[in-house]
């Protein structure tokens, strides 16, 4: 009978460490997946930045083909007319085709910028609301505690 009670005893006392263990394990579970998540938004940050910046490249490649071919273009009208390349108003419309492309080169680079700008604040909004839940867990799993010694 006496090792009955004492089974009994050890069994009590393994319930009562449970109770106490199961928040804790709840919350690691709930923060685990919180970091999951993070690593998630994280790498998806990275794929962006990635495809942002290919596409600020192939942007500037164009422009710049662009720009080429509208100056090979207008040279060759000027040619075609007897009209030399260092003659006052070819020089002109040649720097008007290279100002139009530099206007589009800082277009392209704001509209990089702003993209890079927008995925930097997501991964920073994401970071914080991770911490704020972790904070929550561990908030939460310590007045569970509190809540099972009373």
């Amino acid at each position: 009978m006496g090792s009955m009670t004492g089974i009994m005893s050890a069994l009590g006392t393994v319930g009562t460490v449970a109770r106490y263990v199961t928040p804790l394990l709840s919350a690691g579970q709930k923060a685990s997946s919180s970091n999951q998540g993070y690593k998630q938004t994280q790498e998806d940050a990275t794929l962006k930045r990635r495809q942002n910046l290919l596409s600020y490249q192939k942007a500037e490649t164009d422009r710049l083909a662009k720009l080429r071919q509208s100056v090979a273009a207008q040279r060759a009208i000027f040619g075609g007319r007897g009209i030399g390349v260092v003659a006052g108003s070819s020089e002109a419309v040649l720097d008007n085709l290279t100002s139009n492309s530099d206007i589009k080169r800082q277009q392209n680079k704001a509209d990089y910028d702003l993209t890079e700008t927008s995925i930097t604040q997501s991964l920073g909004q994401m970071r914080q609301a991770n911490l704020l839940e972790k904070q929550q867990l561990k908030q939460s799993a310590l007045l569970s505690r509190v809540g099972d010694i009373f």
